[in-house]
């Protein structure tokens, strides 16, 4: 797609001990058909050699060093606060794109001016036709999930359409959203930070649309790195962490028996496998209640769309996570 003027984009790529997809991700980067266009890698403390490997390979890209490992939130900030982009795009480095991936979404929000967030069609590296993420799902439970996931790609996601925000491995953001709405949450450290961001957004009145031309291609799990805590804990703490931060009050009193016996049901899972780890990161969230309902006055003051517009766009979700908008329904809009 040609477009008249192209606005800079600053694409912002986080990198933990990935020395071996450096290559095909910035390669595919240098590629694009994009001109106007910065690339700045974060780089979390790498101790594998990747920082060196890109500052001696890569002098067209701009290398930020980071003194520890303060998590994927913390990097991204650094990387947004680095840019000077009009349009930001997070990647994963464990991932590469096509050569139109920045025109495709570029395009997309400047022809959607209700959008401030865009999500590509992302598609496993490993089998290419089949997909990993048209964006994010998220639903009254506190579940979220990639839309598509696992299934073949076709004609069902072919069309843009609005989806609840972009998977935190690939997407583009408005600085001016960004600039509204303040940087990711850096409490979250890993897991769940895009949805949360997404919720934000969503909550101020920017939606997101998939952009199906504009494609990207994961290794699933290749930049998750060593983690302080198992995966468990990260997902139980942060998932709570949104529920708390983000759900309109109406929605707390009204869904909370489905919230409470979904959290009941990965307890007992956890235990009967001889896994604390889900205990331990709700206990964990619930000490940090004072903290979260500080961050949630935050949300609050930046609530601009109606009630129903989130219990819509949540409710749609609860039973179709997967198969949601197959058929290119948008979600509702807000009235």
């Amino acid at each position: 797609m040609t477009l008249a003027k192209e606005p800079r984009v600053t694409i912002v790529v986080v990198n933990y001990n990935c020395s071996p997809y450096v290559e095909k991700c910035l390669g595919s980067l240098l590629e694009q058909s994009y001109s106007n266009i910065e690339i700045l890698v974060v780089d979390n403390a790498s101790t594998d050699g990747s920082a060196e490997q890109i500052e001696s390979n890569y002098p067209d890209i701009r290398l930020v060093k980071a003194a520890a490992n303060r998590g994927f939130s913390a990097a991204v900030n650094t990387g947004i606060t680095s840019s000077t982009g009009d349009l930001i795009v997070v990647l994963n480095i464990d991932a590469w794109v096509d050569r139109d991936f920045v025109r495709e979404l570029a395009a997309a929000l400047l022809e959607e001016p209700a959008a401030g967030m865009a999500a590509p069609k992302m598609l496993f590296a490993r089998d290419a036709r089949v997909v990993n993420s048209i964006g994010l799902g998220y639903n009254i439970t506190g579940s979220n999930h990639d839309i598509g996931f696992g299934i073949d790609d076709g004609p069902q996601f072919s069309e843009r359409r609005w989806v609840f925000g972009p998977c935190g491995g690939a997407g583009m953001y408005r600085r001016r959203m960004v600039e509204d709405i303040g940087l990711f949450d850096e409490d979250f450290f890993m897991y769940y930070e895009d949805v949360d961001y997404s919720f934000r957004a969503q909550m101020a009145g920017y939606r997101c649309i998939f952009v199906p031309t504009a494609r990207v291609y994961h290794i699933e799990g290749g930049s998750g790195g060593s983690l302080p805590r198992p995966k468990g804990y990260y997902f139980a703490r942060n998932s709570a962490e949104v529920i708390l931060k983000d759900f309109p009050g109406f929605m707390l009193l009204k869904y909370s028996p489905i919230v409470v016996w979904e959290i009941a049901k990965r307890v007992c899972s956890g235990l009967l496998r001889a896994d604390a780890s889900p205990v331990l990161g709700y206990a964990a969230a619930l000490g940090r209640l004072r903290q979260i309902l500080k961050k949630r006055r935050g949300v609050k003051d930046r609530w601009r769309v109606p009630g129903a517009y989130i219990e819509g766009l949540l409710s749609e979700n609860r039973h179709v996570l997967k198969h949601i908008n197959l058929h290119g329904r948008p979600a509702k809009e807000p009235s």
